[in-house]
């Protein structure tokens, strides 16, 4: 009896659970059982949209590119991808916003590489402060998907080529060939460590005269008192702060003091930021002139 157990358990572990299921649809339907319904069902299911609208009623905003950026993020973008293009997104979540505005310049010739952990990420620190947070990491499956049906749809309509890559930034740029991309968008993780590993790995992928930009530098590096505040904070993703003549501060540590370490003063709006690479250093205005 034991050993009769053990081999029954061992086909189900081996053949799963709904092997019995297919074998009885095929002696009943016999020729006419080819799967054909079933992979149409299966198919459909993997395109709907239920799980996003699901999460849109949730505290918490699958589209990351506020409103207040968007203007500036979509003016760089129309300059800088005008013409054919190689481009990188790191950070890109459920393929909302940034991917968005890069995506709709897409064009034959043109190529863009989305990157994300699409994983947990945020400190266990965090999450104790700010409930949205264990809820963003608990996401990451809704989000690929996502991601990979508005990918479909980009390439559909632009006829322009994406590459999505699921890893750490730090780990798939360092393979990724140097001085390749006309444009780099950062906006993965926001802690001092990996944001400033990603802008180390990304200026030497972008090429002389391409563009490097971001998100979440909310201040500047203006003065003692808030580089302070930043490097006491190293560790959080987010703070809330207020400096000692009374003006509140809120920001994201980790971003202010890469972006100022490896590259220094940058243009920035609504919390967006950018620069151009020219030749071992950088500029605020790209090779044409500023953005009208």
């Amino acid at each position: 009896m034991t050993d009769r157990l053990n081999r029954a358990i061992r086909f189900v572990r081996n053949h799963g659970v709904l092997l019995p299921t297919k074998i009885v649809l095929q002696k009943l339907l016999g020729p006419l059982y080819t799967g054909v319904t079933l992979s149409r069902i299966a198919d459909l299911v993997s395109r709907n949209n239920i799980p996003e609208y699901l999460v849109r009623l949730c505290p918490v905003a699958i589209n990351q590119a506020w409103a207040a950026r968007v203007t500036p993020m979509d003016r760089l973008a129309c300059q800088v991808l005008a013409k054919p293009f190689t481009a990188l997104e790191i950070g890109t979540w459920f393929g909302e916003g940034s991917t968005q505005i890069w995506g709709k310049y897409l064009k034959p010739g043109s190529q863009l590489i989305l990157c994300d952990t699409w994983s947990k990420y945020f400190s266990e620190r965090d999450m104790d402060v700010a409930p949205a947070y264990s809820l963003m990491n608990n996401l990451y499956h809704v989000a690929l998907n996502s991601t990979l049906k508005k990918v479909y749809e980009l390439e559909r309509v632009t006829g322009g080529e994406i590459v999505v890559i699921r890893g750490r930034a730090s780990h798939v740029m360092e393979h990724l060939k140097p001085q390749t991309f006309d444009f780099i968008y950062i906006d993965g993780s926001h802690y001092y460590e990996d944001i400033r590993r990603d802008i180390d790995l990304a200026k030497t992928l972008i090429k002389d005269g391409g563009c490097i930009c971001g998100d979440d530098l909310e201040v500047t590096l203006s003065s003692p008192e808030v580089e302070a505040l930043a490097r006491e904070n190293i560790d959080k993703d987010f703070i809330y702060s207020t400096l000692a003549n009374g003006t509140p501060v809120n920001f994201h540590p980790g971003v202010l003091l890469a972006v100022f370490e490896e590259i220094g003063v940058v243009n920035q709006e609504h919390g967006f930021w950018w620069a151009w690479r020219k030749g071992g250093s950088w500029a605020l205005d790209p090779p044409g002139g500023r953005l009208q």
